[in-house]
């Protein structure tokens, strides 16, 4: 009998309503181009909306199914308060999590199934923004997707439970890690355990994160597209793309107002300080060391600057690696930037034996001041220039490329001169120029020193 029941059942294909329904419910008015103009070192073409965001193209045939894209605009994490701080490093995240619209974050995978789209939001400390890609033919989806961040984010309680959930396994998980103690430590020193650093959050301080207040943020840094400025490289045709981005992105909402980042970052430790983080069982040790100190921010001086830590890194790997087979891998790390302050920053982080960490430590502070009394050898400049010429051309025919040095020469203010003097600037550069560099910049009255050891038996 119920055999026969189940036979005699009328059954309806199912239906899903949501994936059904179009991405946005009222497709947007936009707004008129108010300037264009062209760049023709560059190869751009810059187009200001009545709204006030800014769009710059970039036709390339690299590649016959990609745009790639980003956009930004200033503000970032360093306009949310102290105790909020987390609300907004994870609001991006959290909006991810949720979904756009109607459509939760399944039902939106669904939607987009078979097309290929990658728009991602972003908020960093200084400014927030998106990076994607998208093929010619789903352009305007994307844009849609964008359009639905600035208008039409979605709250939904159970994504962020599971995400909050998920995240503080992660922490919990890693918090138990002896290099990421380490890590956790070298931070907390080198910003003085500034409150708006967290690499890793503990309970109490991931229990200020509340899905309301990271919705918040969110709306608030992404309510405005007057100051935005927004980016395309790749196969995109000028004629055929207005349309669509005077639709989608001329249509933004804007504000008369504009905003800016604060300077909130964390003050360098002054002189020499050293400290050990013992965890873990093994006999495995780790090194970190970093120097902080004024910078002279420039298209040139980044240049030479990054010869310079390009051939520190050689003669480390030549020394600490090779030479003393002291670690398996050592790497120099250079951050400079002009905002909030000029300043660079070198980092140097290995792993080795717990007994060798003086002796390497030695090691790596001889290699800077080699570079600070004599400068480079002519091999070790020779091969860095070689390289930065032959990756720059390789560098020209990607997408991807562009889309960044578009991004950071706008940032950046920083439209003046041609990408041909690239190649001449580093073919001037001497020893001596290195020279200099490394006697300003590698400061040895002032840097921090790091170690991890195993735990005391």
């Amino acid at each position: 009998k119920i055999i026969d029941k189940v036979k005699s059942l009328q059954l309806t294909a199912y239906e899903d309503k949501q994936t059904d329904a179009p991405l946005l419910a009222k497709i947007p008015e936009g707004s008129k181009v108010v300037n264009r103009k062209e760049n023709k070192d560059l190869g751009t073409v810059e187009y200001t909306f009545e709204n006030g965001a800014q769009v710059i193209l970039k036709q390339t045939d690299f590649k016959n199914n990609e745009i790639q894209f980003s956009g930004y605009t200033l503000g970032g994490t360093s306009l949310a308060k102290t105790e909020d701080i987390l609300n907004a490093m994870y609001a991006s995240s959290i909006i991810e999590e949720c979904g756009l619209g109607q459509f939760s974050k399944s039902d939106l995978k669904k939607k987009l199934a078979g097309k290929d789209i990658d728009i991602t939001p972003y908020i960093q400390d200084l400014k927030q923004g998106f990076n994607g890609k998208v093929a010619p033919a789903d352009l305007e989806t994307m844009l849609q997707l964008l359009y639905m961040y600035f208008t039409d984010i979605r709250k939904d309680d159970e994504a962020f439970k599971a995400f909050m959930s998920k995240l503080k396994s992660q922490f919990m998980f890693i918090s138990s890690n002896p290099q990421f103690a380490f890590f956790d430590k070298f931070t907390k020193i080198i910003t003085q355990n500034d409150p708006r650093t967290i690499l890793i959050p503990t309970e109490e301080q991931l229990q200020t994160v509340t899905l309301e207040k990271s919705i918040q943020f969110f709306k608030e840094r992404f309510n405005n597209a007057r100051d935005f400025k927004f980016f395309f490289v790749g196969n995109i045709n000028e004629n055929e793309a207005l349309p669509l981005i005077q639709k989608y992105i001329g249509g933004l909402p804007s504000q008369a107002k504009s905003e800016m980042w604060k300077d909130v970052s964390p003050k360098f430790p002054s002189g020499i300080v050293q400290e050990t983080v013992y965890k873990g069982k093994d006999e495995k040790g780790f090194v970190g060391m970093a120097w902080n100190t004024n910078y002279e921010w420039s298209s040139e001086n980044n240049i030479k600057t990054n010869m310079l830590i390009k051939i520190l890194d050689i003669m480390l790997r030549e020394n600490v690696r090779e030479k003393e087979s002291g670690t398996y891998g050592i790497q120099a790390r250079l951050d400079y930037d002009k905002y909030p302050k000029e300043e660079i920053s070198v980092t140097i982080i290995f792993g080795c034996d717990p007994k060798n960490q003086d002796k390497l430590s030695k090691v790596v502070i001889k290699q800077m001041q080699e570079l600070q009394k004599k400068g480079p050898s002519e091999e070790n400049l020779k091969k860095i220039k070689e390289q930065l010429i032959r990756e720059r051309e390789t560098d020209l025919k990607k997408n991807n490329w562009w889309i960044r040095k578009l991004d950071n020469m706008y940032y950046y203010n920083d439209l003046t001169g041609s990408l041909n003097e690239y190649n001449n600037i580093i073919n001037k550069v001497t020893a001596k120029d290195i020279q200099e560099l490394a006697n300003k910049y590698f400061v040895m009255n002032n840097y921090v020193k790091v170690y991890l050891k195993p735990e005391k038996k």
